[in-house]
C-alpha cells in the first residue's frame, strides 16, 4: 500500500499543488464558514474523518489508501510547521 499512496500523493501534487498550501485553502474557506480558526492540519485531520466514517458504513479499498495519504499530508504539515519554529 504504501507504494500506491505514494504514487496517489505524487498524482495529487502535480494536479493540486503541495498539500500545505491546498489545505490551507480549505482552511481559510471552513474558517469562514464555521466562523472558526482552522488549520491546514485541521482539514487533514477533518479528511481523515470523512475517510473513517465513509469505512465503517461499507469497506472500500480506497478508504484506507486515502486515510494513509491524508495521514502523511498532516504528519508533512506538522514537520513544516516544527521547522518553521526553529
Amino acid at each position: 500500500m504504501t507504494n500506491r499512496v505514494k504514487k496517489i500523493l505524487a498524482t495529487r501534487r502535480r494536479a493540486y499543488g503541495h498539500p500545505a498550501a491546498e489545505f490551507a485553502r480549505v482552511a481559510a474557506m471552513w474558517s469562514i464558514i464555521l466562523n472558526s480558526k482552522v488549520t491546514a492540519a485541521h482539514v487533514g485531520l477533518c479528511m481523515i474523518c470523512v475517510k473513517l466514517a465513509r469505512e465503517v458504513h461499507s469497506h472500500k479499498q480506497d478508504n484506507l489508501v486515502d486515510l494513509c495519504g491524508y495521514s502523511a499530508c498532516v504528519e508533512e504539515l506538522y514537520r513544516r510547521k516544527k521547522g518553521k519554529q526553529r
